[in-house]
């Protein structure tokens, strides 16, 4: 008997997403040299639903903006004085399909060596939560 088992991981390489994983009840990317960041997106281990996709392209589209209403919204909930300008995009995190609808979604920003991640979670496409991991 084994102490400790390797979950089977499914990979896809889909149209919108690139190569992902299914492992552990989520789908995700690792950085790639083209964007730099990760996606998790819940999903079922079928892969990603159109509606997700379709949401996904708005978000890359919007990323800019996206990312100034992060930094603007992190320098707001933190006080900090340090430029949050030089922070990148880690990850986005895509929901299931009704988390879409409803422009829930979330978005990571870290320095260079991620050591500090900052995460931002909106609803209908605005800012609602803040929250740090170091």
């Amino acid at each position: 008997m084994a102490l400790f088992r390797r979950s089977h991981i499914h990979t896809l390489n889909d149209p919108v997403f690139g190569a992902i994983q299914f492992e552990r009840g989520f789908w995700a990317s690792l950085p790639n040299a083209r964007e730099g960041w990760s996606v998790i997106i819940e999903a079922p281990p079928s892969g990603p639903s159109d509606e997700q996709r379709a949401f996904f392209r708005f978000l890359k589209e919007q990323l800019q903006e996206i990312r100034e209403k992060v930094t603007a919204f992190i320098k707001e909930q933190t006080g900090a004085p340090q430029s949050v300008h030089t922070l990148q995009v880690y990850a986005i995190e895509v929901g299931n399909d009704e988390d879409c609808r409803a422009k829930r979604f979330a978005m990571e920003l870290a320095d260079a060596h991620a050591e500090t991640i900052h995460r931002v979670r909106f609803e209908h496409g605005e800012p609602q939560e803040y929250s740090c991991d170091d």
